[in-house]
């Protein structure tokens, strides 16, 4: 499942998410979200995690120093 900055954050298995009846194709939906959206608690936006995204290539490449 997805990594979270988080450590308070309960990691639900596929396991139980099937226990409450989701369907292995929900299960797999699910699972393609959270690898899209790693850090879910700080990601408002598809355009905020490519700014994100942007910012740590300028970094990576010395273009930023902050």
């Amino acid at each position: 499942m997805a990594v979270t900055l988080n450590e308070r954050a309960t990691t639900m298995t596929r396991a139980d998410l099937k226990q409450s009846g989701l369907e292995d194709d929900v299960i797999d939906r699910l699972e393609r979200l959270s690898e899209k959206y790693p850090f879910a608690e700080f990601l408002d936006s598809e355009a905020e995690w490519q700014r994100l995204v942007f910012l740590k290539w300028l970094r990576d490449s010395g273009r930023f120093d902050g």
